[in-house]
């Protein structure tokens, strides 16, 4: 069954670290003789420019709101994915770790 989604394209600013604070909507990119084919990623995005953290200065104070709240919310994010992520993957290396030496111990039965 096909989505009736079509696909996005973005344009987007962001910090040195690759954190996103401005993204922009554009038409799907397509090759061209001077760019070549262009790398999409896999939310979409085609296009990279990276501000250094003096850049906000200049911006108006609507701006640097906008963009104060886009960094917070990526780090609580990754914050929050961190926290739940890390304790699943404590456990599944444990058991990992566990059927590794169960297989060890059958391998050594069967010589």
């Amino acid at each position: 069954m096909r989505s009736k989604f079509k696909k996005t394209y973005y344009s987007v600013t962001a910090l040195q670290d690759g954190t996103i604070f401005f993204a922009s909507q554009t038409r799907k990119p397509v090759k061209s003789n001077v760019r070549g084919k262009p790398q999409i990623d896999e939310d979409g995005i085609h296009n990279w420019y990276f501000d250094k953290q003096e850049a906000v200065q200049g911006f108006t104070d609507w701006g640097k709101g906008v963009h104060h709240s886009a960094v917070v919310q990526c780090l609580n994010t990754k914050r929050i994915i961190r926290e739940q992520v890390e304790r699943r993957l404590a456990r599944i290396e444990a058991q990992l770790a566990s059927i590794v030496e169960q297989l060890a111990r059958i391998e050594l039965k069967m010589k």
